[in-house]
């Protein structure tokens, strides 16, 4: 989903507006917002699954394909040229190529997008995160077979080698995370750790198994997990030991995370929060984000996050994707 980071937790709702009109500005013009902008012009009414911004190019994943915009999100062009599966789960952006994570393999884009060729053939899995150190590229899928799935290619994704020694059987690897030698792996029975490039796995601690993992990101030295029912959890022993950062939050499902210097932003079942303490406590910056039209005092879900150089994107269900100026939460 995951990005779930990618991080695949899917929910999908019928996104009511919530009475924030005369706060949005025009959508073809998002820097005139001053709290949330809807800016979703030309996307598929769909569910978002995944965001990922290099930059001018934003990239968002959803059911129906993916979809490109370089106006910050003020227009939106489906972008599916050789892209022979629309079933878009997770997207990674690394050294100024795109790659988009379907339910069969992994597409490779070496032009913002215009057009995208299939990596290879011998990886036909649910691909639902990827992770990039130096010459290496990790993705993991959904289960299959009895086997736990965590895969690395050297070359670009035209070959993948199963890495999975050491992973429960039927583990997902819902999120992947890089610091240093260790690499991170989210999953349905906790966080794992390779040093190795997952040649071999071991679970980080005690603390956190049995518990899924929907997300996972790297802050300086600090290691934050997004759980699907214990809400976010704080490392800063590479894993070895794993303290709960919940104070504030009005969830304890976490989606999806996004780093901005040493602040952190956490997607949620209840909209969008902050932290610029470590996740001692977190605030919410749900100014004008949209309510569930079920409940009037909740917020829509936060699948997916990506922040540029000046915003903070979120992505929900029924193709929506929200804009805010970083400038406006992070206050110096």
């Amino acid at each position: 989903m995951g990005k779930l980071s990618i991080n695949i937790s899917i929910i999908l709702f019928l996104i009511v507006y919530n009475g924030c009109s005369k706060r949005m500005g025009n959508p073809a013009e998002p820097n005139t917002a001053t709290t949330w902008a809807q800016v979703s012009s030309g996307l598929i009414n769909n569910n978002i699954t995944s965001l990922s911004a290099s930059g001018t190019s934003l990239i968002a994943g959803c059911g129906s394909g993916a979809f490109l915009s370089t106006n910050n999100g003020a227009s939106w062009s489906q972008i599916d040229s050789g892209l022979t599966n629309t079933n878009v789960w997770s997207l990674g952006a690394y050294e100024g190529y795109f790659f988009i994570g379907t339910s069969a393999g992994v597409f490779l884009s070496t032009d913002n997008g215009v057009s995208w060729h299939k990596a290879s053939t011998d990886l036909d899995y649910f691909i639902l995160s990827f992770g990039f150190s130096g010459p290496n590229i990790f993705v993991g899928t959904n289960a299959w077979n009895d086997q736990a799935g965590f895969f690395l290619s050297t070359d670009f994704g035209a070959h993948w080698s199963l890495r999975n020694t050491g992973l429960p059987m039927w583990a997902s690897v819902f999120a992947i995370a890089v610091s240093g030698t260790n690499i991170f792996a989210g999953t349905n029975f906790g966080v794992y750790v390779s040093t190795n490039n997952g040649a071999n796995w071991t679970a980080a601690n005690t603390d956190l198994i049995n518990t899924r993992i929907n997300s996972l990101v790297v802050s300086g030295s600090n290691l934050f997990a997004g759980s699907d029912s214990g809400g976010a959890f704080l490392s800063t022993n590479s894993g070895a030991s794993w303290t709960s950062v919940n104070s504030g939050l009005a969830s304890d499902v976490i989606y999806s995370f996004a780093v901005v210097g040493a602040d952190i932003f956490v997607g949620t079942g209840n909209g969008v929060y902050l932290s610029t303490n470590n996740g001692t406590n977190w605030v919410s910056v749900n100014d004008g984000f949209p309510k569930s039209p079920s409940k009037a005092t909740t917020y829509l879900v936060a699948n997916v996050l990506a922040v540029d150089d000046s915003s903070l994107f979120v992505g929900t269900g029924g193709g929506y994707v929200w804009r805010r100026l970083l400038n406006e939460m992070i206050i110096r």
